[in-house]
């Protein structure tokens, strides 16, 4: 059996995945489907799914599956996922902005699908942060619940990601930069009558704690 299952819903993309596949010799070891996200598997076939080269909206819509016509709306949006029986998801978006990672991070906390572990990866000049999350026993679903600071704090930056690269210098220089132009852009939002919130009022005092914070030494220059 395969090793791997790429999928992808374009059968030109498809075509070009078996190219690569068969010039590296690894027919044997990866299946090309052309499919609709995980509905082309079956359940049992894979234990771990990995998302990325999409937006937050994309990997989400992968995640929760086609929509049911005749569904509860009070239905887990994770039930696809627990049907094929996945126990780990690696999720990678292609853009890392701070409201969408938070929406990313509060699905799967909502979900029971807590994160394992986070990094940061800088590709060319870009910041990624790569996700890891594995799954616990369902529970009710509370959308509504209330966060504590400690939690929206961790759902906004996450956790793992800057213990994991502490000393990465490099890693470090771009992070506070990002999180300074996140804060950049989420003051822009506050000062627009049209799109202030007590929630990103809260967002602005973690960014600015976060942002003074000794690790991310302030003084190092931002370009």
């Amino acid at each position: 059996c395969p090793n791997a299952i790429a999928i992808d819903r374009s059968s030109s993309s498809c075509e070009a995945a078996r190219s690569t596949v068969e010039r590296f010799a690894l027919s044997h070891a990866v299946d090309v489907r052309q499919g609709d996200g995980l509905t082309a598997l079956s359940a049992g076939e894979v234990d771990t799914v990995c998302v990325a080269g999409m937006g937050v909206g994309g990997i989400l819509d992968i995640l929760k599956g086609p929509p049911q016509a005749d569904s509860d709306p009070l239905s887990r949006e994770d039930s696809l996922l627990r049907s094929l029986r996945i126990r780990t998801l690696v999720v990678q978006p292609q853009t890392p902005r701070l409201g969408s990672l938070y929406a990313l991070r509060r699905w799967l906390q909502v979900h029971q699908w807590p994160i394992n572990e986070e990094r940061l990866v800088v590709i060319g000049k870009r910041l990624y942060v790569t996700i890891k999350a594995v799954a616990t026993q369902p529970r009710a679903v509370d959308r509504d619940a209330v966060l504590s600071a400690d939690i929206e704090r961790e759902l906004l930056l996450g956790r793992a990601q800057w213990e994991s690269d502490r000393d990465n210098d490099g890693i470090r220089h771009r992070y506070h930069r990002y999180l300074v132009n996140q804060r950049t852009v989420l003051a822009r939002q506050v000062a627009d009558p049209r799109w202030q919130s007590e929630q990103k009022q809260r967002w602005m005092a973690i960014l600015d704690d976060a942002i003074r914070s000794p690790t991310m030494s302030p003084s190092m220059p931002l370009d």
